[in-house]
């Protein structure tokens, strides 16, 4: 094991609070995806890993957001459970900014589920053979038993994606940073994660959302990358306060929670639409801070 449940705080020690989001993972075949990956800036990682083999042996990087921290959160999976594990947190009031960087040549987890499932045959297939098994059952084997625990090395490539930078002020008052960096494909869901968690005050909307204001505005969060932003929050209230006191405005509400899903990520992904689009929303925005809203 490298970490051995390995705790660290970055900055003074804060009473936690609620678990507001996670940014996670996705499953490709037994073999998790991540969102983001860690390169450097915290020493007690660094002094124990060599971040390619980290992800090659399985290890997963996952960012927690609390009410009062956020948490780098490192963890190797076997199956669904956690055989290790290392932690970072960092006090919210500490936190200073991220800044994004092109990058080229990033390593990261293969997501087509294809090449995962022929490595992991073949790798199974090959170890029945020397066994005595044939290479036929290992086949069978795998196929049935992939995904019930057993622990085998992601299948890697470099890809073009983004590296985020993170700032923060540590116990000494000094800057200090932290690199990660993700994926091209999911380059904008890290960002819109960053975007609003990773601030030193959070608006009141983000840690106790209440029923209705808590629905996402799709389009909305797509443009300006973040689910609380003030735009979004004035949108939302006047969803709220105006749209659903009318009978018009319910209707609209309903088309639009039915068709803008589908349109979320697509903008989110393309920032060249959703600038134009927020264009107009900024429009809308300034006719309803006009008419006192």
């Amino acid at each position: 094991m490298k970490f051995n449940n390995l705790n660290v705080w970055l900055t003074e020690k804060s009473e936690r609070g609620k678990k507001l989001i996670e940014l996670g993972y996705t499953d490709v075949y037994g073999h998790p995806q991540a969102h983001i990956y860690y390169e450097k800036g915290i020493p007690e990682f660094d002094a124990i890993l060599d971040y390619e083999n980290y992800i090659k042996e399985g290890y997963l990087c996952t960012l927690l957001a609390n009410e009062n921290d956020i948490s780098i959160f490192l963890a190797k999976l076997k199956g669904e459970k956690i055989s290790d594990f290392g932690v970072a947190s960092i006090n919210r009031k500490n936190i200073l900014s991220f800044d994004e960087l092109e990058s080229n040549d990033l390593l990261i987890v293969k997501e087509e589920e294809s090449k995962h499932k022929t490595k992991s045959m073949l790798k199974t297939g090959t170890k029945m053979a020397f066994s005595g098994a044939g290479l036929l059952g290992g086949i069978v084997v795998n196929a049935i038993n992939s995904s019930g625990g057993t622990s085998v090395d992601a299948n890697t490539e470099l890809s073009k994606g983004a590296k985020f930078i993170l700032k923060y002020k540590d116990i000494n008052d000094e800057e200090k940073s932290i690199v990660f960096y993700s994926s091209e494909r999911s380059r904008y869901k890290v960002q819109l994660f960053l975007n609003t968690y990773y601030k030193s005050e959070l608006p009141k909307q983000a840690t106790n959302p209440s029923t209705n204001s808590s629905s996402n505005c799709f389009i909305a969060t797509a443009c300006y990358r973040d689910l609380y932003s003030p735009e979004v929050i004035l949108l939302r209230k006047f969803r709220d306060d105006v749209l659903y006191k009318n009978f018009i405005g319910r209707i609209f509400i309903r088309t639009y929670y039915f068709t803008s899903p589908f349109f979320f990520e697509r903008l989110l992904n393309n920032p060249k639409i959703s600038n134009r689009i927020k264009y107009f929303i900024d429009k809308l925005i300034q006719v309803i801070k006009q008419n006192q809203f």
